[in-house]
């Protein structure tokens, strides 16, 4: 939403904020996520921006310094709170360090991100066979499918799609105890826990209706 080969950023937000619409990108470990809203009337112009922001990003050097100080701003916040620093140091405890849960950013990750690193991993990344589309409200879907065809019809992947294999994460064979002290905190957290079942274990749903039943979270 920085910015593409036709329109900056401000033109962009303007675009859907001058019709009440919404589009927001959302990256986490396993994916991304994006969702956006707008009256049934003005779904052409969101599907349009969501069409050009998939497809032609180019990762201006102003808006990327912007956003590595927000991230190096949240990453400050986040060592000095003692619930987050302290799921940080948990998750890191469960899983070893080949394991994308293991990782998280640091001062010196954000500060060596380059505009290179984003265009390459948007290539790698952002593709229409790893991608679903699902809509939900008041429109054709005939007309919202020649408007998909029209926006996203030419968009391709480039090379083979990068697979997702997540390490076996081994059963503890003895309990492991960690202490993290922040300067200044009286607040004590604890955390106690394990890795729980994968959800491509035949046991992992009816673990789940378990733990509902017994009030679990």
């Amino acid at each position: 939403m920085n910015g593409t080969q036709t329109k900056n950023a401000l033109t962009l937000a303007k675009a859907l904020e001058d019709r009440g619409a919404s589009l927001g990108l959302n990256a986490s470990r396993e994916g991304v996520s994006i969702s956006g809203t707008a009256l049934a009337q003005d779904l052409p112009i969101l599907i349009q921006t969501l069409a050009d922001v998939l497809q032609h990003p180019v990762f201006p050097n102003q808006q990327l310094e912007l956003s590595r100080q927000r991230a190096l701003i949240s990453l400050k916040a986040t060592l000095d709170d003692p619930r987050q620093l302290g799921r940080r140091i948990f998750q890191q405890a469960i899983y070893p360090e080949n394991h994308p849960f293991h990782t998280f950013p640091m001062a010196e990750s954000l500060k060596g991100i380059t505009r290179e690193d984003l265009a390459l991993f948007h290539r790698q990344h952002y593709r229409p066979d790893t991608t679903v589309l699902a809509m939900v409200g008041d429109f054709n879907p005939d007309q919202v499918r020649s408007l998909l065809e029209q926006s996203l019809g030419q968009w391709q992947s480039a090379g083979q799609k990068s697979p997702l294999n997540f390490p076996t994460v081994a059963v503890p064979k003895a309990t492991t105890y960690f202490s993290k002290t922040i300067s200044g905190k009286a607040e004590a957290v604890t955390y106690l826990g394990f890795n729980g079942l994968s959800r491509k274990d035949p046991r992992y749903y009816a673990a789940l209706v378990l733990n509902q039943v017994l009030g679990g979270d």
